[in-house]
């Protein structure tokens, strides 16, 4: 799967999650592991 494919797969299965919860819970996740790996980098070059 190319990255295309994936943003698309990735879209299309967090519009079929229909409980709020498990919306905001899954955003969490990603927003944290997001910025854990963006602080990695940062404290790779500091």
């Amino acid at each position: 799967m190319n990255a295309l494919e994936i943003k698309r797969n990735f879209h299309n299965l967090i519009d079929s999650i229909d409980k709020e919860k498990l919306l905001s819970n899954f955003y969490d996740l990603i927003k944290n592991r997001i910025s854990n790996k963006e602080g990695e980098s940062i404290n790779n070059f500091v």
